[in-house]
């Protein structure tokens, strides 16, 4: 009898493509992803701050 390996989920860190700081996994995210099938990763603050014209950082 084998038995199978889980493979634990690693949290990854990702680059915001608006600020180009460091996205941590406990910070609220999201991402496009494009027609190349790849993502595009952004703080969900700096969405908001491009959409509504904020100077503020999150």
């Amino acid at each position: 009898m084998t038995e199978k390996k889980k493979k634990e989920k690693k949290a990854e860190t990702h680059i915001c493509h608006a600020c180009e700081e460091v996205i941590y996994p406990e910070d609220e995210q999201e991402y496009v992803k494009t027609k190349r099938n790849t993502k595009m990763w952004f703080h969900r603050n700096c969405i908001r701050r491009q959409m509504y014209g904020s100077n503020k950082k999150h």
